[in-house]
């Protein structure tokens, strides 16, 4: 959180639960991973599903109610 104030980011970049939890009680933005092909993505679904899929067949771990709520924050 230290480094993100140093250099004045907009948002800090991070999947870990409780490093997320850290950050939004000190009020950090945060984005994760998804969240980062979301933005990336935007506007393009088919191109988000393909690129979570691909992430998830190596290894980046979702739950399925997760990569369902994703999807359909795709848009």
């Amino acid at each position: 959180m230290n480094l993100k104030k140093e250099i004045k980011a907009d948002l800090l970049l991070i999947d870990d639960k409780d490093g997320r939890k850290a950050a939004k009680s000190v009020g950090v933005p945060i984005t994760g991973t998804v969240g980062l092909l979301l933005r990336y993505y935007r506007g393009r679904k088919d191109d988000f599903k393909l690129a979570l899929d691909e992430l998830i067949a190596k290894g980046f771990r979702l739950s399925k109610k997760e990569y369902k709520k994703f999807l359909n924050m795709a848009v």
